[in-house]
């Protein structure tokens, strides 16, 4: 039963990551290559050589997102396979649904409020370490408090 839900959340994983890399081409590529172009403008004109060209970097952003698609989508499988008997719904949508709330909650949305999007170069470079540990310890928390409150609400 495991690997059905496996099976299902890699190929729903896919799918998404897929989409997402579609949206990141259509709404966020754009954007950089404006920029691409105005720092090439204001170097004169000299083109700066990187490893990978625009085309390649454009396609290894449908591997990287299409993969960590995969990576999400089979995790998300594994642990649906685990709680779906013990999720209070009625259906397997609304379970499924309810899971990923959930795990959006934990992982996402709390971790968010406590620590907003901080671009790499913003901060004291010497606490990057900190700073990150103390993202994932508000994530693990997070994650924690919401498995806690589902085991109390069970038991109630």
């Amino acid at each position: 039963m495991v690997a059905l839900y496996l099976r299902r959340g890699l190929a729903a994983g896919l799918l998404a990551g897929l989409l997402a890399g579609l949206f990141a081409l259509f709404v966020g590529e754009p954007s950089v290559d404006q920029a691409i172009q105005l720092e090439e403008a204001a170097a004169g004109g000299a083109q700066e050589e990187g490893i990978f060209d625009r085309t390649t970097q454009k396609i290894g952003l449908f591997f990287a997102t299409g993969l960590f698609g995969v990576a999400v989508g089979g995790i998300f499988g594994i642990a649906y396979a685990y709680f779906r008997g013990r999720l209070a719904s009625r259906s397997d949508w609304a379970r499924s649904l309810s899971l990923a709330a959930a795990v959006f909650a934990g992982a996402s949305l709390v971790p968010f409020l406590k620590y907003p999007a901080n671009p790499p170069t913003v901060g004291d470079p010497a606490t990057i370490g900190t700073r990150t540990a103390s993202y994932l310890t508000i994530v693990a928390l997070s994650l924690l408090a919401i498995l806690a409150a589902w085991y109390v609400a069970k038991i109630l």
